[in-house]
């Protein structure tokens, strides 16, 4: 398949538990040379989900055994999927497919369908900027949950209320 060059194969590297006030993050590595770390902020659940399909010798298994019998049925496949933009939180992410007499691609939020491509075994692409710029964004929301635990605990020592 034909990848841009600035496109990145990224592979799953791990679930990190970031602290109190954060989400879980998936961190998918550069496949090749594993230097360049992509941070993708889940729901507890999502992260669940995507920490068993990230085990290379486990069966498909839970809710997107289902997804993967009715694609299957269809002869429906998603080829790769290929981080395209943030809105605010939000990393999207184009899945692209064959053999749809209508749909060639679908932008959906990463946080939901990650776990489903690595279900599935779908190639998952980023570029450097978009790498960067994810980096950035999961600095500055460390950086806001790190405020904001600072706040409270002002709050609880110097209101009477709030001891």
């Amino acid at each position: 398949m034909n990848h841009a060059a600035k496109d990145i194969e990224l592979a799953p590297l791990g679930v990190q538990i970031m602290g109190e006030g954060l989400l879980p993050v998936l961190l998918l590595k550069e496949r090749d040379t594993g230097e360049m770390r992509l941070p993708v902020p889940l729901s507890p659940l999502e992260a669940g989900l995507t920490l068993g399909q990230t085990q290379p010798d486990l069966e498909l298994a839970g809710p997107h055994k289902g997804t993967a019998a009715i694609f299957d049925s269809l002869g429906l496949k998603i080829t790769k999927a290929s981080f395209e933009d943030i809105q605010g939180q939000k990393q999207l992410l184009r899945l692209h497919f064959e053999n749809h007499p209508h749909l060639q691609s679908l932008l959906v939020p990463a946080a939901g369908a990650l776990s489903l491509c690595l279900a599935l075994k779908v190639p998952v692409y980023a570029s450097k900027e978009f790498i960067r710029r994810s980096q950035e964004m999961a600095s500055e929301l460390q950086g806001l949950a790190q405020d904001l635990k600072k706040a409270s605990v002002s709050l609880k020592k110097n209101h009477q209320y709030l001891q």
